[in-house]
């Protein structure tokens, strides 16, 4: 493979490190608001806005009407679920918690080869119909992505790690030596894709630029660039001409490499006006866990995130007491909490709870000899939470059903006012 000419790179960045945040924020916007899937399992498109502004690198979305529209999301969600780091839960999608919380607490280098795995083992992800520049039409025939993508990871085996190679040899380089790693019946004729640009369709050996040579940039560029085994070079105006594979992906390969250090994970800074300010190589399981008690301000090098009333009371409804945030902030900081953030943070949370607003649903009766009989019957017992009156109960809302049920069961025929 010839390698591209010297001043040609502008390299871009690994993205492993990137990618493991992007989990990370993904996870905490699922912890922290009620994202209901659409019947196909996808993100509602006002979630997909809303993830993509929190993310350190998002997306054009202007056009965009659905998550399976979109590249970074949409691979991002399909790890996940892939891995088990979400779930269904009451309806809403949700952060798994034993499969989550085990990858939050892993090393980097743990979670990012989960997610390099993740992907190269997956059959349901199918790269070729993900390329941009292709339309696959659904008319019945088949293509084995993971064929295509273990023969590719195959090529890159042999192509020697931290070096600059020219994209367009190894694509070249493949057609030569094997033009058909994911056709092994060598049919050019039953694949029903068009050309996203002119509509026309590619069939035929002659269009294998379009499509293999299509399939195997998409998968340096966009996959692999993602999960932080290759890094790219572009030239001047933008294109991209080269790759190098990065100590990451010569581990994920199998090649001989020596990975970065370990560090420990630097402390978050706690500052007067209730920010928290995160380093970007924080433990990602720290962070998780200050999105929980925090409101989120901004991503970058460095999160920015503010504690406030509504993130505590956010926080206290999800079970975590005050002496668990101001251990956590402490240790997080390295003890390093200004005062007035303690005092204010413990003035706050006396102040919860003081007056409470819940959903119920009356229970009202004609005489009070009916409500005592229906607090003694163990059918109808368990669901009156409290009497406020000597004719008048309250029952949970999600109760209400069932209550209704019993009731009728003993001979009652409840008046049922506003209820649906």
């Amino acid at each position: 493979i010839r390698r591209p000419p010297r001043s040609t790179p502008k390299p871009s960045s690994a993205a492993s490190d990137v990618y493991k945040r992007q989990v990370c924020t993904f996870l905490s916007y699922l912890q922290n608001h009620e994202v209901r899937p659409l019947r196909d399992g996808s993100i509602p498109l006002r979630d997909v806005e809303r993830l993509n502004e929190r993310l350190l690198v998002g997306e054009e979305l202007t056009g965009i009407g659905h998550e399976r529209e979109t590249e970074r999301l949409a691979f991002l969600h399909h790890l996940c679920r892939r891995l088990r780091l979400v779930h269904l839960a009451k309806g809403l999608l949700r952060p798994y918690p034993p499969e989550a919380k085990r990858w939050l607490k892993a090393s980097p280098a743990e979670q990012l080869r989960a997610l390099q795995e993740a992907w190269r083992d997956d059959p349901d992800w199918n790269d070729l119909w993900r390329v941009r520049s292709l339309h696959c039409e659904d008319t019945g025939w088949r293509n084995d992505p993971l064929l295509a993508r273990r023969k590719i990871l195959g090529f890159l085996r042999r192509c020697p790690p931290g070096q600059w190679l020219s994209l367009d040899s190894f694509v070249a380089a493949i057609k030569k030596t094997d033009p058909d790693f994911q056709r092994p019946d060598g049919d050019y004729e039953s694949w029903y894709i068009r050309e996203a640009a002119t509509d026309r369709y590619l069939m035929g050996f002659q269009h294998w630029d379009k499509v293999e040579g299509a399939l195997i940039a998409h998968l340096v560029a966009k996959p692999l660039h993602w999960l932080g085994a290759t890094s790219l070079g572009y030239d001047g105006e933008g294109n991209l001409r080269s790759f190098l594979i990065t100590p990451w992906g010569a581990a994920f390969l199998g090649l001989p490499c020596e990975l970065p250090a370990e560090v420990p994970p630097p402390s978050m800074t706690v500052q007067p006006d209730f920010t928290v300010l995160v380093p970007a190589e924080a433990s990602l399981y720290d962070r998780f866990q200050l999105e929980r008690i925090a409101a989120w301000l901004s991503s970058g090098e460095t999160f920015a995130y503010r504690l406030t009333r509504d993130s505590l009371a956010r926080a206290f409804r999800q079970g975590i007491r005050m002496d668990m945030i101001l251990a956590f902030l402490r240790r997080v900081s390295g003890g390093k909490v200004p005062r007035n953030v303690v005092l204010a943070l413990r003035r706050w949370g006396e102040k919860y709870g003081q007056v409470r607003l819940r959903r119920a649903v009356l229970l009202q009766t004609r005489s009070e000899l009916t409500l005592r009989e229906l607090q003694k019957l163990p059918q109808t017992r368990p669901y009156l939470k409290e009497v406020i009156s000597p004719k008048t109960a309250i029952v949970a809302e999600e109760d209400w059903p069932k209550l209704v049920e019993e009731l009728r069961k003993l001979g009652y025929l409840p008046q049922i006012e506003g209820l649906k």
